[in-house]
């Protein structure tokens, strides 16, 4: 005869729990300094100051979206290029 074993409390139950809880907590802590980042880039870029892309997700199954914060314009880019290839 096989013997069910009841789940186990702590990684089914109290684990997710406080994950969840101190994702919550750490979300409020970092929404004043994500607002001001926002403020800041927003002013800087002179536009939109999140950048989106798509990525692909566990084994390339299904794709989403990704956002960030857009530290890094256009000019930067060209300014890097430039830079590559008179030093190599």
């Amino acid at each position: 005869m096989i013997k069910i074993l009841p789940k186990p409390i702590y990684p089914n139950y109290i684990k997710p729990f406080f994950d969840f809880i101190s994702a919550f907590i750490g979300f409020i802590l970092a929404s004043p300094i994500f607002l001001l980042c926002t403020i800041a880039l927003a002013i800087v870029n002179k536009g939109t100051p999140f950048f989106k892309q798509i990525h692909p997700g566990k084994k390339i199954k299904k794709l989403f979206r990704f956002v960030k914060f857009k530290t890094m314009n256009e000019k930067k880019e060209v300014l890097r290029g430039n830079f590559l290839v008179k030093f190599t």
